[in-house]
């Protein structure tokens, strides 16, 4: 969280070939076992943010008995991307890195795409906006990398990395490589975002959620630079160098891109 998937997965569904939109928590025992419960939270939220009908929820239901074996998020989105006129989709859920074995599982042919972000940066922004301890900080990323730890700081046919700075301080280079490791042609909607686009999925989660969120309202202005080095004005030095010295097996493959 707070690694710049947000921003990724917007210029990625302004794509005129992806569908990309709202955070699903799609593993969550909510939504994969409990797909058949419309009263339950995620999936209310499933329904408002994606606009899904009582006829369209029923005929999902429905497709979902009909083919058991697969997912019910696969099901939603395959009828949200038809329905938006695109071919493909793709689910932004920061969780979802601590399930690269059961993705592999179930889309064999999926890509994944690891934002990667300078640690004292992202726990900066835990800190302010999230009101995490930095126990919690550091105990989520040593675990969210339990499935994927052989393969930090390197890409492969499935597997992408690519860094928070990189995304804001050259956004069309970065996403150049992005839609080629998914193997889809440039679009030059992918380079800026699409600020009446995004203050449109603003209005969406205060009327869904009830309030707003420093996500949307980062993503309600051009792509910025501003909190690149934020830590050192937002943390502690006893904060710093104790990511430092608890993270340093990480800073060791991804130091470099972080010029240190």
């Amino acid at each position: 969280m707070k690694s710049g998937t947000s921003l990724l997965r917007v210029l990625l569904g302004q794509h005129p070939d992806v569908f990309a939109s709202f955070e699903t928590h799609w593993y969550e025992p909510m939504i994969r076992e409990g797909w058949a419960d419309q009263y339950s939270q995620r999936i209310r939220y499933l329904r408002q943010f994606f606009e899904l009908s009582d006829s369209d929820y029923a005929a999902l239901i429905q497709r979902k008995r009909s083919e058991p074996g697969r997912e019910f998020i696969d099901v939603v989105f395959e009828f949200c991307a038809m329905r938006a006129g695109k071919p493909r989709w793709a689910e932004k859920t920061p969780g979802n890195i601590g399930h690269y074995a059961l993705i592999c599982r179930i889309w064999p042919t999926a890509k994944v795409i690891h934002v990667t972000r300078e640690y004292r940066d992202c726990f900066a922004s835990w800190k302010t906006r999230r009101g995490d301890t930095l126990d919690a900080f550091l105990t989520s990323v040593k675990s969210t990398y339990a499935e994927i730890g052989g393969l930090l700081g390197k890409n492969t046919e499935s597997y992408l990395e690519i860094d928070h700075n990189d995304l804001v301080r050259t956004p069309e280079q970065t996403m150049r490589r992005v839609l080629s490791f998914a193997e889809l042609g440039w679009s030059p909607s992918c380079a800026s975002l699409d600020l009446a686009a995004t203050s449109e999925e603003r209005t969406k989660v205060i009327e869904v959620v009830g309030k707003d969120s420093h996500t949307n309202v980062s993503l309600s202005r051009p792509i910025f630079t501003d909190a690149i080095g934020q830590w050192h004005t937002m943390l502690r030095e006893d904060e710093a160098r104790r990511i430092e010295r608890e993270l340093a097996p990480f800073y060791a493959i991804f130091g470099e891109r972080w010029g240190r």
